[in-house]
């Protein structure tokens, strides 16, 4: 197979692809890197019909992406390099590498990282998600040093999952697409709750909606109680989503929090995509220190010893979510006792 023999097909104006996904499956498989680097060149240089051109493009990165070993993985860098990444994003394909979990093609891949530093970085971050653990890794230790001292957006970020990071939903990614991984509901349990008048609103940081802010309706409110209530009915907070005698509320621990946030950052909502799993994973955790410690840098661990001192809760139901499928409601009761932080983000097709 040839990259000419990949762009008649291209070019042949057929209602589908189909014929043209089937030969750039045979070039990939054969693994010319010179021919294929030819077809992104004629598929960059040429500008229509953009959605076949689209099509065949991205479907020779997700190939690369997907297929183990240095050599592809190489090529797939070079690719980026050419402009390729107009048909996939990088971070997508960060997600795409790191599906296959392997953490020792990461490391004896990390001398090459000067060739792509951030996607290196990403790919670094969304191996973590998929459960690898660096922390025994030397080479992954100096690689992480240098982010901190390059202050990359993903330096704060540890090595190996937490335990809040043990529930987290990924999506599966395959060479045509990605399947989406859903929350459902959880089971409300009868509660006598008790109803509170706060005394006064608490301001909030705007990372408190971060990990929400691919979806449409959002809405937060922080209050200090007079006393400790409990257990508080989250009625008495001043959000329009929880003005509804419909609405159901359940205690949690904060590893089912994470989950959400992390779900809402990675895949997004019904028209919006997310930022994908390492980006993500940053937006969880600084929308997790915004509930329960509110402004400043994230550090991780003193993070991690606060949540398991606050009081975690879902709330769902009601008319302002729109139960499709991208619907969260969660309270956090500071350690304080008194501070209440509540956040409600939903999205509809």
């Amino acid at each position: 197979m040839t990259a000419d023999e990949v762009m008649t097909a291209v070019r042949s104006g057929t209602k589908d692809a189909k014929d043209a996904w089937a030969k750039v499956d045979a070039l990939v498989q054969e693994f010319d890197p010179e021919e294929i680097t030819r077809l992104v060149q004629s598929l960059l240089r040429t500008p229509s019909p953009s959605w076949p051109i689209d099509s065949v493009g991205r479907r020779v990165l997700h190939l690369l992406a997907l297929e183990p070993g240095w050599p592809s993985l190489s090529l797939l860098l070079d690719l980026m390099q050419l402009g390729a990444t107009t048909w996939s994003s990088s971070r997508l394909l960060e997600s795409l590498v790191a599906q296959r979990k392997d953490g020792q093609e990461f490391v004896a891949a990390l001398p090459h990282r000067g060739r792509d530093f951030d996607f290196f970085a990403g790919l670094l971050h969304c191996l973590v998600c998929r459960g690898v653990d660096f922390t025994r890794e030397q080479a992954v230790h100096v690689f992480h040093d240098e982010l901190e001292e390059r202050a990359h957006p993903l330096a704060p970020l540890p090595l190996a999952l937490t335990h809040v990071e043990r529930s987290l939903l990924l999506a599966t990614h395959h060479v045509d697409g990605s399947g989406s991984a859903l929350h459902s509901a959880p089971k409300p349990v009868e509660l006598a709750l008790v109803r509170t008048v706060p005394l006064r609103n608490v301001e909030l940081p705007d990372e408190l909606e971060l990990a929400t802010r691919f979806w449409t309706e959002r809405e937060s409110a922080g209050v200090l109680l007079k006393e400790r209530t409990s257990p508080l009915d989250l009625r008495s907070l001043p959000l329009e989503s929880l003005r509804d005698d419909r609405v159901q509320q359940v205690k949690v621990d904060p590893g089912e929090v994470f989950a959400r946030l992390f779900q809402a950052a990675s895949q997004g909502g019904a028209y919006t995509r997310g930022e994908y799993d390492a980006f993500a994973r940053l937006s969880a955790f600084r929308s997790l220190k915004a509930f329960c410690l509110g402004d400043g840098p994230l550090e991780v661990d003193p993070l991690l010893v606060e949540v398991d001192r606050c009081e975690w809760w879902l709330f769902f139901g009601g008319k302002f979510f729109a139960d499709v499928a991208w619907d969260l409601g969660v309270a956090c009761i500071r350690s304080d006792g008194i501070t209440v932080v509540a956040h409600a983000a939903t999205d509809t097709d």
